[in-house]
């Protein structure tokens, strides 16, 4: 959705500059990234003719030209807190809502605040959940709250038991444990060779050496 929303504007020549926040740092770097190839720009994700980037704590990979950046609800908490700072933010993408955690709701009471001292009238926030009830959740935002649903679908899934590879896989208990066996009585044998030579002293000078082999 982030992307359609930057090719849309990029397409009618507007203005955007989107925040999407997600839970964890290693799914907005990720997310970023997958972005970035799908917009053509292989391994020049946050370089400086990029659309997309991502900002997490202690690394920035964006730029003047970002129009969609993918934060933490940390990153963009700080950024709401600075009132000079939200006015060129066009779009607010919390994804991953019903993920429960304390930044995430005092994230949400901020962005109802915004809504209501109206400051920044083109601000758009949209809440995205795949398994979160969105009618309470637009309650809380006011009435009028329009609702999405994009339906999904199910893929078929067969099931394998170890019986099943067991048997497509003709395993043979006996001779995967005296290969096991083998294996453990090499290395045994080596760690023995190894203490012996550890062990070794050759004196030179008066002075006993320790002499270390690999």
């Amino acid at each position: 959705i982030p992307h359609y929303i930057l090719d849309h504007c990029i397409n009618k020549h507007e203005y955007c500059n989107i925040y999407v926040t997600q839970p964890r740092r290693i799914t907005a770097i990720s997310v970023a990234e997958r972005v970035c190839e799908e917009l053509g720009e292989m391994n020049q994700c946050g370089y400086l003719s990029s659309y997309c980037g991502y900002h997490i704590r202690l690394d920035n990979k964006t730029n003047k030209n970002t129009q969609l950046r993918y934060v933490t609800t940390g990153i963009l908490m700080s950024k709401l807190s600075n009132q000079h700072d939200i006015e060129d933010i066009t779009h607010v993408i919390i994804d991953e809502v019903h993920e429960r955690t304390l930044e995430a709701d005092f994230l949400l009471i901020l962005l109802k605040r915004l809504i209501k001292r109206g400051k920044n009238k083109s601000l758009k926030i949209i809440l995205m959940s795949a398994t979160m009830d969105a009618e309470s959740l637009g309650q809380y935002f006011g009435t009028l709250t329009p609702l999405v649903t994009i339906p999904g679908r199910t893929f078929p899934v067969q099931h394998y038991f170890l019986s099943d590879i067991i048997q497509r896989t003709s395993y043979n208990w006996q001779q995967a444990d005296s290969i096991i066996e083998y294996t453990q009585q090499l290395i045994n044998d080596q760690y023995n060779v190894n203490e012996l030579l550890l062990q070794k002293k050759t004196s030179i000078g008066g002075l006993d050496i320790s002499t270390y082999h690999q």
